[in-house]
């Protein structure tokens, strides 16, 4: 019984789970998580309706305020031994270097990648009721996780060889430098961040082989950092840099062939019951309802236009016959699957509907834009014209010649709303049959 006591006693914890538990690691993570919570849920409005969008903030935020505070984190722990002065007595004992090293910095990076899970598994599940079709990319998100692993890895290594205490914010410092110098190169050299401003936006997808080879890189690099510091054979470290090295070259010379178009962004979806038609995305079909009932008072007015040009919401050039709504953004004129300017996004619309089609070229001159603003003005309601009006006024006090446009466009609207039905409906497809062919100038006048 005695002899089983003693035996117990002796059984001691791992390291690793000591730290897990104890110490830094913990309050480490607990940081980490308050500040991306903080940064997600401060842009809610932002992201919440989107995968594409909610992915792109929690990268974002992962760079911005994860890797500084997870890497300042892993610097702190690195130079713990120092301030302790324990530095002789540790290299004393039977545990490697490299065993110590893993054991001090690897609770404070799972710490920090599990914090990160943890929040990017609450965004996309407050994401979820207002999303349309499609699905997050996981992929995508596991290597975050993994980049913020190698940044606290590589900010153990870099605390241990400097352990200054300024080293930990400077060390912070020096990860958003690079971040930033990264983001705004115009070479594949952004790719090899998280922070690539350009395609974590909505419409592009990453090709099967791209996280892969990011976390390659990472892994690669801090491994390489890691066995370079600490490994009795430090020659072993060619092996994971050269592995990184071979993803980092992929990912440059590819540059912006690793994404391509999402698919159900170039597919759309069509209200067929309103003349002319309303299609936006596929990616946006949850939002067409309220599309289609916010631009309602402009379809009910062409109803019966022949040759009034379909609205559609791709992201490409128009073609003839087509007209293109408004970009429909999260925080912008989206939020949590609403429309927050149901009348700005009218007035955009009628907008477009009279502007020619991009293969015509600039717009018409002055003298001929008269028709078409007097037809973007009969498409508002009464309400929102008047509205145009008085802030177009406002904007242009003191020019007496823009004042003199803005009032024979409106008094041609008031003739084209006079007109007896027939003959409006007459004149509207002579319009729109002109506008198709570039040529709004040769429309009868009104």
């Amino acid at each position: 019984m005695s002899g089983t006591a003693r035996t117990r006693g002796t059984v001691r914890a791992h390291p690793v789970r000591a730290e897990l538990l104890r110490g830094l690691a913990p309050w480490a993570g607990v940081l980490v998580g308050c500040a991306l919570g903080l940064a997600m849920a401060l842009r809610a409005s932002w992201w919440q309706g989107s995968w594409s969008e909610t992915q792109s903030a929690l990268r974002y935020a992962g760079v911005l305020f994860g890797a500084p505070l997870a890497g300042a984190a892993g610097c702190w722990q690195g130079a713990r031994e120092h301030r302790r002065r324990t530095v002789e007595l540790l290299a004393s004992t039977p545990r490697g270097p490299l065993a110590r090293l893993l054991a001090a910095a690897l609770p404070g990076a799972l710490w920090s990648a599990a914090v990160y899970l943890l929040v990017a598994a609450a965004a996309l599940l407050a994401c979820l009721p207002y999303a349309g079709p499609g699905r997050p990319e996981f992929t995508a998100t596991l290597t975050d996780a993994v980049f913020l692993v190698a940044v606290t890895v590589i900010g153990h290594v870099c605390g241990s060889l400097v352990p200054r205490r300024l080293t930990p914010p400077g060390y912070a410092v020096v990860l958003l430098l690079v971040f930033s110098f990264t983001a705004t190169a115009s070479s594949g050299v952004r790719h090899l961040t998280p922070m690539d401003a350009e395609n974590v936006m909505s419409g592009s997808v990453a090709v099967w082989w791209q996280p892969l080879a990011s976390a390659v890189w990472f892994t690669g690099l801090a491994g390489a950092v890691v066995l370079a510091h600490a490994a009795r054979r430090r020659y072993t470290a060619l092996v994971p840099l050269a592995a990184a090295a071979v993803a980092a070259v992929l990912i440059v010379q590819t540059g912006d062939r690793m994404w391509r178009d999402d698919p159900l962004s170039r597919r759309e979806v069509c209200d067929t019951k309103a003349v002319p038609e309303v299609c936006v995305a596929a990616s946006e079909s949850p939002l067409l309802p309220r599309v289609t009932a916010a631009l309602s008072p402009l379809t009910d007015k062409l109803a019966d236009v022949e040759g009034a040009p379909r609205l559609t919401g791709l992201r490409r050039e128009t073609r003839p016959g087509e007209a293109p709504l408004p970009e429909l953004r999260p925080g912008l004129s989206v939020v949590r699957g609403e429309l927050i300017d149901a009348t700005g996004y009218l007035t955009a619309t009628a907008s477009n509907l009279v502007a020619p089609p991009a293969v015509c070229g600039p717009p018409a001159p002055d003298g001929v834009s008269e028709v078409p603003g007097a037809v973007e003005l009969w498409l508002l309601p009464s309400s929102a014209r008047a509205e145009w009006l008085a802030r177009q006024r406002g904007w242009a006090a003191g020019d007496t010649g823009e004042l003199a446009r803005l009032e024979r466009r409106a008094e041609a609207a008031e003739r084209l709303a006079g007109l007896p039905d027939e003959r409006r409906r007459a004149w509207l497809t002579g319009f729109f049959a002109a506008l198709k062919d570039c040529a709004p100038g040769k429309t009868p006048p009104l």
